[in-house]
């Protein structure tokens, strides 16, 4: 039970452990405080603890009518649920269905206290997490953290920054969030979410997939990337992708995701230094490669992209646009107004345009991207590798060319924040928080205040948690101009960028409301065995997948540890009637299994003409 939640004993002992070096990660704002800011400064972590309440009469919680009894559970944080778990059957089936329940929550500062605030704030065993820390990631403060705290089945990326930066609760139960930052080396901000409905799944890949992804022909991404065993098709909704400086093009590893999983909302940005994986249990950190995190299922993350620019000429009609042959660019000879009148190319730009903005039809934002002249004259504008554009007929086409705005970025993060709220408003979804990756080059320098892009997520969203990185260069779908409020959110065409916002949305889905509320009341005495049986036969699945995926990345030892959980969780009778008389089967055949069979499958695998296996 302890191990399927976050072990509040230890976390007390951490924060009996902590010292003055937390203050160093403190709110920007009290910084700025001593020259006459109002905002309140963070407590430290060593703050006296409160009274202890009176000690009431124990009683079997058994006895409480079930509505009663539901309640009761849902003030228990995930560990204390974990403790419930073991107590009888019937309180198995009440702690799960009281975890279900989306959850995003986040802290910073040194390793031990950031963890120890989770613990005291999780109230569901947590799925899914980020970590961004400042100096060497192998500490071994982290991997300590990360081995003994977390259950089997959480997935985890992060990497390393300059600075660190956490929209986390007040201390002393302040109403809102405080903004903590730290350059401080050894400093974390940790984010984890609780999503039942979704799976995730963390990965590493590697500086030689790297290579290959980059060197591969047109069309051969994808079987490369599922020959590696990656996660790919169209059932994966939303992907996170961190990468390290001085990996081969990582433009080149988010097209092939892209192309992989087609539909997906793909997000993320090139970190410093280090990327760190946490899988199945194990910790891994490297250098000069990328992390990812893959969901599917009932996904809560959407994907927002920002760069604010302001027009520089009116809307231009493209007649005789074509693709030049052979390649992917588009070709437009001249320019026309909405009066009819014709305009060169080359004299339509004026000093400070950056961008061209393009649509097709007079409808939606326009897609921002670079641009070059050809030598007669004529205006060229890259496509994107995936996209078949009206079919090749280009009349319809206008643009317009755009420069970047401070007043223009802050209205445009605005308005996109205020329509993802609409929509959730509109759809009764809740937003649980934020992971965001912006430029390093949004600074005090260009908007006259620090961290502009997180107090501005604050002052939308005063209650929610969020963490980011500074990046150099973003992942997101391209960023428009001018967009409607249907195009806040949305999916597909994820490339690297440049002075962008990109934030992943966590919203609790539409659903889960109701799945919360069903089941527990309506179950009989005589029910109980066969819902046990349910969610023991859901852990044994998940145990035999992720020794599959072990298998596929090359980790005989760690598939034999979870092939080894799934056989056991089979083989109890509860679990046996609620799995077909094959896999049952199955699964308990991998009770005895030895790794070195398994070894040899996936070195057989790895050297195989399609390269199969990590």
């Amino acid at each position: 039970g302890r191990r399927d939640g976050i072990a509040s004993a230890a976390a007390a002992a951490d924060m009996e452990g902590a010292t003055d070096d937390d203050d160093e990660c403190r709110s920007r704002a009290d910084a700025d405080s001593a020259s006459g800011s109002s905002a309140p400064a963070l407590a430290s972590t060593s703050a006296a603890p409160a009274a202890a309440p009176a000690a009431l009469a124990p009683f079997p919680l058994g006895d409480l009518p079930r509505d009663s009894l539901r309640a009761a559970l849902e003030v228990l944080g995930a560990s204390d649920l974990g403790r419930v778990a073991v107590a009888s059957r019937f309180s198995l089936l009440a702690a799960c269905e009281v975890q279900r329940r989306p959850q995003l929550v986040a802290a910073a500062g040194r390793p031990a206290s950031a963890f120890a605030s989770i613990s005291a704030q999780l109230t569901a065993t947590p799925t899914l997490g980020f970590l961004f820390g400042t100096g060497d990631l192998r500490q071994p403060a982290i991997r300590r953290e990360l081995s003994r705290r977390l259950p089997i089945g959480f997935e985890l990326i992060g990497a390393q920054t300059d600075e660190v930066q956490a929209l986390v609760p007040r201390d002393r139960g302040g109403d809102g969030t405080s903004l903590q930052v730290s350059e401080r080396p050894g400093t974390v901000s940790l984010q984890m979410g609780s999503f039942p409905d979704a799976e995730a799944r963390a990965f590493l890949i590697s500086r030689d997939h790297c290579s290959s992804l980059y060197a591969a022909e047109d069309g051969a991404e994808v079987e490369l990337l599922r020959s590696f065993g990656y996660p790919v098709g169209t059932e994966w909704k939303t992907m996170v992708i961190i990468c390290s400086t001085g990996m081969d093009d990582p433009d080149s590893v988010v097209k092939a995701f892209q192309l992989a999983c087609p539909g997906a909302a793909i997000i993320g940005g090139i970190a410093e230094g280090q990327v760190l994986v946490h899988t199945r249990g194990r910790t891994r950190i490297e250098d000069r490669c990328a992390v990812g995190l893959a969901l599917r299922g009932d996904v809560p993350l959407t994907a927002l992209v920002s760069r604010g620019c302001v027009p520089l000429t009116p809307h231009f009609r493209c007649p005789g646009a074509e693709v030049l042959e052979g390649t992917r660019i588009l070709q437009v000879p001249e320019l026309v107004l909405e009066d009819g009148g014709r305009v060169a190319p080359m004299t339509a730009t004026g000093p400070g345009t950056m961008f061209v903005g393009r649509r097709l039809g007079a409808h939606g934002g326009f897609l921002l991207t670079r641009y070059n002249f050809s030598t007669g004259g004529g205006l060229q504008i890259p496509l994107e590798d995936d996209m078949n554009e009206g079919n090749g007929q280009f009349d319809d086409c206008e643009v317009c060319f755009y420069r970047i705005d401070k007043k223009a970025c802050e209205n445009d993060l605005e308005q996109l924040l205020g329509f993802v709220q609409g929509q959730c408003e509109e759809r009764e979804e809740e937003i649980l928080g934020a992971v965001m990756f912006t430029c390093c080059a949004r600074l005090e320098d260009f908007f006259g205040r620090s961290h502009a892009d997180v107090k501005q997520f604050q002052a939308v969203f005063p209650l929610l948690p969020l963490t980011g990185i500074w990046a150099n260069g973003e992942i997101g779908p391209r960023a428009l101009a001018e967009s409607a409020p249907e195009q806040a959110t949305r999916t597909g065409n994820a490339s690297m960028q440049g002075f962008t916002a990109v934030f992943g949305i966590f919203r609790a889905p539409a659903s889960s409301a109701y799945a919360r509320r069903r089941g527990l009341a309506a179950l009989g005495d005589e029910d109980v065995p066969a819902a046990v049986g349910e969610v023991l036969a859901r852990w044994a699945l998940e145990a035999k997948r992720r020794g599959e995926v072990a298998l596929s990345e090359g980790s005989p030892q760690d598939a034999c540890t979870h092939f080894a959980r799934a056989a056991a969780l089979s083989a109890l009778p509860s679990t046996a009637q609620c799995l077909p008389a094959g896999l049952r089967e199955e699964l308990e055949g991998m009770q005895s299994l030895p790794a070195g069979p398994l070894s040899e499958l996936s070195s057989a695998r790895e050297q195989s003409p399609s390269g199969g296996g990590v």
